[in-house]
Order: structure tokens, then sequence, then C-alpha cells
């Protein structure tokens, strides 16, 4: 079959496609950045509150009346270590971290693309509805005209 010659539904199936496509990567894109965000931010508060505890403990060796001034704040810095071990990120292993990622990405992309179909199939459909319906009013509209033109409505036949 000619290019020139291509039915006009392969196109739009086409752009759709396309689409569809770049929505998948888009949304497969965001996803996997909104996880690595919260992946990062929970390693990074368990990095920082265990860098901590090794400053008090190395305090405790050093000066133990400031170790035992901090009581408080070396309390705060162990409750706030334990909630960060406690945390979903960093209690699961780096290979389901990995599995959670692409299954991620194959259900965002899936997404995208699906969701992207179901607009423009959407669109379509509003905008046949909407010229159906202008198609509609232009010939009642029409027919009106008709009937007020030629006073169609007082036209008796007289026998």
């Amino acid at each position: 079959m000619n290019h020139k010659n291509k039915p006009q539904g392969n196109k739009l199936h086409g752009i759709t496609s396309f689409l569809g496509i770049c929505a998948s990567v888009a949304c497969a894109c965001i996803c996997v950045l909104l996880l690595s965000g919260d992946y990062h931010l929970a390693q990074f508060k368990m990095d920082t509150y265990s860098r901590e505890l090794e400053g008090w403990e190395a305090c405790r060796r050093t000066n133990i009346d400031y170790y035992r001034a901090n009581e408080q704040a070396i309390n705060g810095c162990l409750i706030n270590l334990e909630q960060a071990r406690n945390n979903f990120w960093v209690k699961l292993p780096k290979a389901k971290i990995a599995g959670l990622f692409v299954l991620a990405t194959l259900i965002s992309a899936s997404a995208g693309y699906l969701v992207t179909w179901v607009i423009i199939w959407l669109i379509g459909f509003s905008i046949y509805k909407f010229i159906r319906f202008f198609v509609f009013f232009l010939k009642f509209d029409k027919k009106k005209q008709v009937h007020k033109k030629y006073n169609l409505h007082s036209f008796t036949v007289k026998t």
C-alpha cells in the first residue's frame, strides 16, 4: 500500500500509540523517581541518625560529663534511629527493592499507556457526539427556515 493512500484510521492509531508510549515512559520515570526519593530519604535518615549516635558514643568515651548532661538528646537520637531502622525501605533486602522498582515501573508504564488510549477514545467519542448533535441542529434549523420562508404552517389546500 502506498504511503499516500494510507487510511486515516492507521494514522490515528499510530499517533495514539506514539502518545501512549510517551505517556508510559513518562509514568514509569515519575514512578521510579518517587520510589527512589522515598528510598534515599529513608537511607539518609538512617545514616544521619547512625552518625549522630556514633558521635554521642565518642563523646561518652571522651567527655562523660557532657554525655550525661545531654541524656535527653541522646534518648531522642536513639528513638529516631529505631524509627529509621523500622522503616519499610531500610528493612527490605536489595533484591526485593530492585524487584519492587521493576514491578512498579511495569505497572505505571502499562497504566500510562492504557490511560492515554482511554482519554483519546473519550475525546474522539465526545467530538463525534458533538458533530452529530451539530449536524442534527443544522438540519432541524434548515427545516425551520424552509417552513418560515414558504409559510408552510398556514398553507392549506382548497378543493
